[in-house]
């Protein structure tokens, strides 16, 4: 190699540790908050039947609240720094939007509406994954809302080519926050290593998050056609 391309290589090269050398610092950062984190949270679900005065019991559970929060934060860091192995599987539009309620706690479930359009139109995808980064996106979004009664709109459709899942918020756009920034990178990323793509949208004056991906396996990358003939022998993916 002569000089020069040496020169253009020695950047590339300092980049790439630089990137490693970040994201290792981020996954020791998630990891030494989440796990102490953790474990005040569960020693504070211990003290919830302790005979604890009102104002004790309501400060405590505030307390659990905020540690989860943070805990869920710190998660956060992991899955950006540590990204899965990619688990594809053939499964329905339906399934996915079924999953995605399922995984989603009693209050964030009461204040999502589902409508399912083309649910029987099937994608190629890691359905656990999928609804993992989707969970996330809808927690934060409706965390951020300062109306506890918003409500967020899932909506299912398919084309010829693409099935959607939108995610429209009740309010009008804004800025989003630190934490939903993260989430939707982690996302995007994802849905991008799926052969997918997302974008926002404006739905009136709403802000819609669309996740696109393609239908059946018209768009598989070349990790998911090899991992295909394993993968599917192993069952559904949400």
């Amino acid at each position: 190699m002569d000089r020069q391309h040496q020169q253009q290589a020695q950047p590339t090269s300092a980049g790439h540790a630089t990137q490693r050398g970040s994201d290792s610092l981020t996954l020791q950062a998630g990891r030494q908050l989440r796990w102490p984190l953790g474990a005040l949270r569960t020693l504070l679900e211990g003290q919830r039947g302790a005979g604890l005065a009102t104002a004790e019991r309501e400060f405590t559970e505030r307390a659990i609240a905020e540690l989860l929060r943070a805990e869920r934060a710190a998660t956060d860091l992991i899955r950006w720094s540590t990204p899965r192995e990619l688990r594809p599987s053939r499964c329905k539009l339906s399934q996915l939007a079924f999953s995605l309620s399922s995984a989603l706690d009693k209050p964030e479930r009461r204040r999502c509406r589902f409508v399912i359009e083309n649910g029987d139109s099937s994608v190629m995808t890691d359905g656990s994954l999928l609804v993992e980064g989707i969970t996330r996106v809808i927690e934060l979004t409706l965390e951020s809302s300062d109306d506890v009664h918003d409500e967020l709109m899932v909506h299912t459709h398919a084309d010829e080519q693409w099935a959607t899942i939108s995610l429209i918020n009740a309010r009008p756009r804004r800025e989003i926050n630190a934490g939903q920034h993260l989430a939707e990178s982690i996302l995007q990323r994802d849905l991008v290593a799926l052969g997918g793509r997302s974008s926002l949208r404006n739905a009136g004056e709403r802000r819609c998050l669309v996740l696109s991906l393609p239908l059946g396996d018209s768009r598989l990358t070349l990790s998911q056609r090899a991992a295909r003939p394993q993968l599917l022998a192993t069952g559904g993916a949400a």
